[in-house]
This record gives C-alpha cells, sequence and structure tokens, in this order.
C-alpha cells in the first residue's frame, strides 16, 4: 500500500455503536496518506460488519478470535505500513485538527519516539468540562523534559491520543504486553519515553470516552501494583531508566503505591491500605507519604467515632 504516512490502529471489540463515530474523525481530519487498520477481536455485535460498510479508504479489517486489547493492538501494528502508527480506541474519537498538530510535531521534532496532544473526558451526558493536565503551558507545544514528574500530577496524554514512530514500536516489541487488563498501555509509554523524546502539544484534541461499560478503564482503579510499574522498578533498579528520569521515576513509583493504598481504604481494606502506605516505593513521594498517613488516620478516627 503506496503513499502511507500514518497507520491508524483501531481495536475493536464488541463497540459497534460508537465505531462508526471514532472513524469518521479520522477521516475528516483532511491528512492524505492514512490507512486504517480496524481489527476486531472476537466482536459479536456485528461491529465488522458495520466498518466493512462505511466505504472507508484505504481501510484494513482484520479479524481475530478474542484475545484482549494488548494483542489486538500488538497485531494491529504488525499489519501498519505507515511511518507513523497512531492508536485510537473504538469508543474514543479525535477533535478537529488532532493529526495536523501531530504532523506539526513530527516536523519540528523527527527524532521524537512518540507525538502526542491533551485529551477531554466526555460521559453520556457530553463534556465534563475537564481537560487533561499538561505538560507544558496551555496552547504550548515542545518536548516534554522528565516524564515521569510530570505523569506524577496526572495523565496529560493518553493511548487515543498518542502516534509513535513505527521504528521506534518495532525494536521494542512487543509492544503492549497481552493478559493485562490494566496499565498495558502506559507501560509502552514509559518505554517509549525512556528511549527518545516525546513530542507533546498541550492543546486538547483527543476525546476520551469513560461511560462506556466493559471498557478496560471504565470505573476501574487499581487495588493492587500493577504489572507496569513493577517493571518500571526493575528497570529503575538495574540502571537501564535514564538518569535523568530516575529521580522522577521514583516519585511516580511512590504515587502509585499511594494510591493503591488509598484505594484499599476506600473499599474498607484498612488494615490492608496501612500496610500498602508502608511500601518501599512510597519513599519515592514524601510529601505524598505524609499527607496520604495523615488521610487514613482521618478515616480511622472518623470509622472510631461513628461507632
Amino acid at each position: 500500500m503506496a503513499g502511507v504516512l500514518i497507520s491508524v490502529v483501531v481495536p475493536l471489540y464488541n463497540k459497534r455503536p460508537y465505531i462508526a463515530k471514532a472513524l469518521a474523525s479520522v477521516v475528516d481530519q483532511g491528512v492524505e496518506g492514512l490507512e486504517v487498520v480496524v481489527v476486531d477481536d472476537g466482536s459479536t455485535d456485528g461491529g465488522a460488519d458495520l466498518v466493512r460498510s462505511l466505504g472507508i479508504p484505504q481501510l484494513v479489517l482484520v479479524l481475530q478470535a478474542n484475545a484482549g486489547v494488548a494483542v489486538a493492538r500488538n497485531r494491529g501494528i504488525e499489519v501498519a505500513r505507515g511511518e507513523l502508527i497512531a492508536f485510537l480506541d473504538a469508543d474514543d474519537w479525535w477533535l478537529p485538527g488532532f493529526l495536523p498538530a501531530i504532523l506539526a510535531l513530527h516536523r519540528d521534532y523527527p527524532g521524537a519516539g512518540f507525538y502526542c496532544t491533551g485529551f477531554l473526558r466526555v460521559d453520556g451526558a457530553g463534556y465534563q468540562g475537564r481537560a487533561s493536565p499538561t505538560a507544558l503551558p496551555p496552547g504550548c507545544s515542545g518536548v516534554v523534559v522528565d516524564f515521569y514528574r510530570h505523569w506524577c500530577k496526572g495523565s496529560f496524554t493518553f493511548t487515543s491520543a498518542i502516534v509513535a514512530r513505527g521504528s521506534v514500536l518495532a525494536a521494542l516489541a512487543p509492544a503492549f504486553p497481552a493478559g493485562e487488563r490494566l496499565g498495558e498501555d502506559q507501560d509502552l509509554w514509559f518505554r517509549l519515553a525512556e528511549t527518545a523524546a516525546v513530542a507533546y502539544c498541550s492543546r486538547p484534541l483527543a476525546v476520551y470516552r469513560v461511560d462506556v461499560g466493559g471498557s478496560a478503564t471504565h470505573g476501574d482503579q487499581a487495588s493492587s501494583v500493577l504489572p507496569c510499574f513493577d517493571r518500571l522498578a526493575q528497570r529503575l533498579a538495574t540502571g537501564a531508566v535514564p538518569p535523568a528520569m530516575r529521580a522522577g521515576a521514583r516519585r511516580l513509583l511512590g504515587v502509585h503505591a499511594l494510591n493503591v493504598a488509598r484505594r484499599l481504604a476506600q473499599t474498607g481494606q484498612r488494615s490492608a491500605a496501612w500496610r500498602q502506605a508502608w511500601h518501599p516505593w512510597a519513599a519515592g513521594h514524601p510529601g505524598y507519604l505524609l499527607r496520604t498517613l495523615a488521610w487514613l488516620g482521618a478515616r480511622a478516627w472518623q470509622g472510631r467515632a461513628r461507632t
């Protein structure tokens, strides 16, 4: 397939009500040299038939038995022929100007490992009025320095707002770890950020739909340490994380360990929450550790007061 600059990889599993909007947002970008790779992961709702009927130019539809979103994305990467590979989940969509902003980043920062933008969250009632945190001032573009330190403040981008260079993804294959429900995408962004620069546009140009049942992130918060953070800790311990990123990585591990402690407390697992608060990683963010211990203590006191 000649002339492909960007391949858009879309995993599809029982998202028929949303897939047409997602794909229309790709076509409406008005960018030439697009290839759309939809990997149907064993859907049972006729979503693949709908995709066929849309008449999208340069569509590649891959059918596979259900194996999970990571396997579907990896298959899409294998099939993709573009220099750049974009990821778009079937229930998300791009706003006008997303791909032009990505191409501007690619022009200005050709050596970056991946290119990304900010995003908006939406539920069934419409925009929630909250954009993602930003790693650069609003309206600015540039290279994100100290990726992990910025990630501590919240995800400033997400899967459907990210476009990676195919050659960099090939060097990290398999890109997405199979069989993990949460954090499999963060694992890749972490490894990419450790490999090459991250070019970023702070404008929110992708939309993350948060109200769809069955989505990997729908209503889920980690109540145990995620494998992607275990692997980050291993790379940190072996010196694989670049020196300039190590302090930020330790800080992020602390944030994750303490977030897990808070989640345990919120679900009534008080003893487990206290144990988790003293996880070795928690010392990576002393301020958050102190705030979390105070928060746990206040919850415990309130609980005794009610009894």
